[in-house]
Formats: structure tokens, sequence, C-alpha cells
């Protein structure tokens, strides 16, 4: 598959895929022209396993190499029950061709009144159909049965139970293309209504960090107000972690984050471009993990790093750390732009009274 559908299917972005493979040698893809990665399909399972294990803090080598020595192991019979009882579409699973019998009911049917309960015995001319479907071979058609309730046609696949055991059949309603369009359509406004509650709920969260950072830097000044300030956004957003780097002179100078985790170190910014265009561009970064690591953060670490700016003129970076990838919405980047600019004014602030304590000196 594709570079795009490996990322969308293990939750790795492309850069992150490239980062492993580089650093790690897995996962390999094949190169279909010399721009082009295809990934196997079989690398899905180890690379969505690895990836939970660094998420939880696990160093990406070990994550990965746990992950590939674990088999994946076949779907046990809880597994497959649940499968069948949230299945979609109406479905009873009959067994004893002599007798057809309903022994299993899925939510879906449980749901109707004409659904047979479990145990029942279907009438002669469904168990009929039945019969001959017990008799044939693979997947076919016929008449609705009384769970359909003049719905789309049902159809029927036998299921054999061990090597050699006795078959049961799966009878379901068909999805024809009308239904499945509908159903589609449905799941699209679902989908959209959840995003848009999500996006609201997000942002009115990352507007309530913003006010409270507002209050700090209003009723203090100074250094206490930008370590109250820090100290208030990283807890509110979910961060383990944060510090604000001054900039002078082509570096950030880190001093010790709120909890420790970083620092206290300078870091010349042009070596690290992710930083370079925070500080030139003004623009918000976020770092994973692997390139978290060049900023001093121990493993299974992710950054997201604000610029603090007045007035175009870049004066620090508000570092917030993660456990594992950032992934702020598009609100609370948003807010973190303001609260960028609101600690830039506060740098600014102490840089003056800075400047003038020296000149009345």
């Amino acid at each position: 598959m594709s570079a795009t559908e490996c990322a969308r299917l293990t939750g790795l972005s492309r850069e992150r895929l490239r980062t492993w493979e580089r650093r790690h040698g897995f996962p390999v893809p094949v190169r279909a022209t010399p721009a082009a990665r295809r990934y196997a399909l079989a690398d899905i399972a180890v690379l969505v396993s690895a990836r939970r294990a660094a998420d939880d803090g696990v160093p990406v080598a070990e994550a990965i190499a746990r992950a590939r020595a674990a088999a994946p192991a076949p779907p046990g019979d809880r597994t497959l029950a649940a499968a069948f009882d949230g299945a979609p579409q109406p479905a009873v699973v009959v067994a004893d061709p002599a007798r057809p019998t309903v022994v299993q009911v899925n939510a879906a049917a449980r749901g109707r009144s004409e659904t047979p309960a479990l145990g029942t015995q279907l009438g002669d001319a469904l168990a009929a159909q039945v019969q001959r479907a017990f008799a044939g071979r693979g997947s076919s058609q016929f008449e609705r049965p009384p769970w359909s309730d003049g719905g789309p046609p049902v159809a029927c696949v036998a299921v054999p139970i061990g090597e050699a055991g006795a078959p049961m059949l799966v009878l379901h309603d068909l999805d024809t293309g009308a239904a499945h369009d509908e159903r589609a359509a449905a799941a699209a406004v679902r989908a959209d209504l959840d995003a848009a509650r999500a996006d609201l709920d997000e942002r009115d969260a990352a507007l309530d960090v913003a006010a409270r950072a507002a209050e700090l830097l209003q009723e203090r000044a100074g250094v206490a107000a930008v370590v109250a300030c820090i100290d208030t956004v990283h807890r509110a957003l979910g961060a383990v972690d944060g510090a604000l780097a001054p900039y002078m002179a082509g570096q950030i100078v880190i001093g010790r984050s709120v909890r420790g985790l970083l620092g206290p170190d300078m870091v010349t910014v042009a070596a690290h471009p992710a930083l370079a265009r925070v500080v030139r561009d003004g623009v918000i970064a976020m770092l994973d993990p692997s390139e978290a690591g060049d900023l001093g953060l121990a493993d299974g670490l992710g950054a997201v790093l604000v610029p603090a700016t007045c007035a175009g003129e870049p004066l620090g970076v508000l570092v917030l750390i993660f456990d594992g990838a950032p992934q702020p919405g598009a609100g609370t980047l948003r807010v973190l732009t303001l609260i960028g600019t609101a600690l830039g004014l506060a740098l600014m602030q102490e840089r003056l009274l800075s400047d003038e304590a020296g000149a009345g000196r």
C-alpha cells in the first residue's frame, strides 16, 4: 500500500514512518519508483503494536523489537462472537439441518419484534430453504425470513465448526446498494456532527486556558507571571511539562522546565530546522518523539514549540512537552498563538524593565 494509506491505518505519520525506517530499519518499504514507497500489509499489525508501546513510553527500538517478535494471535471464539453481535445487519445463526433451529441472534436482529427467539425451530417453508442451503456450497440468496419485515433479500453462509464438525448457517440481510448508500450518508452526517462537537468542546477548553493565562499575566509581573502562566497552560492542555526559552543571539536559553524534564541548556536555533522555522517564521511546530530528542527530551516525549513574539520580533519559544506525539486541535493551536503573543509581551516588558534598571545604574 502507499505511504498515505499506511499512515492512515497505523496512526504513524509519513515522516515518522521514514524516521523509523532510517533509524531502526523498520518498516522496509518496496520502492515502486525512486520516490514512491509501498508498504506491506503484513507489517500493519506490527507497526500499530509498536506505535502503541512507544506512545506508552517504551523506547522506539525496543517497541519495534517486541512487536516484531510477537506473532499475531488468531481471534478467539469470544472475539468472533463479539464481532458477529456487533454487525450492523440483522443476522441469526441456525444449526441442525434436520430441524433447523435458531442458536444465536445478533444485536441488530434482537431489536426487531419479528426476530425468532433462541431455540425456535424454523417453519416448514423456511426450513426447506435452509435445508437446501445446508446441502449447498458457499453463500446463496433466498426469500425473506420473518425478521426482514419487507426489507432487502436475505443471504446465508455455511460456517463449518472445526475441521469435521457439523456446519451452521448465518442468515443475514443483504446489503443492497441503496441501503449501503443510506447508511454511509447517515454515518457521514454523524461523523460531521461528532467532529463539530469535538471542535467546539476543544475550542471552549482552549479559550478557558487563554482566559486563565491572561488573568495571570495581568495579576502578576515579570518572571513570576511567566512561570505561573506556563504552569497553568501545560497542566490545562494535558502536557507533562513546560518551559519558556528566551531567544538571544541565535540561541534559545532553556531554563529548567516546570517539572525538570528539560534543561538547563542553550540550543543553537540554526542547528534545528523545526526550531528555526518557529523563530524565523513565527509558526507553531509539533515534534514527535523521534524529533524531540534533539532538544534533549527523553525517549517517548514529544513537544509543541510556540513562538513568543512582540511586534514581529522573536523573543522566545514556549516548549510544551507531551507523552508521545502531540496532537493539538485547530482551536488549541489558535489559542497557543495568542498565548505566545502574550508571553512575548511579558518578555518585552521584562527586557524594558531590565534596560531601565541598567540605565539607572
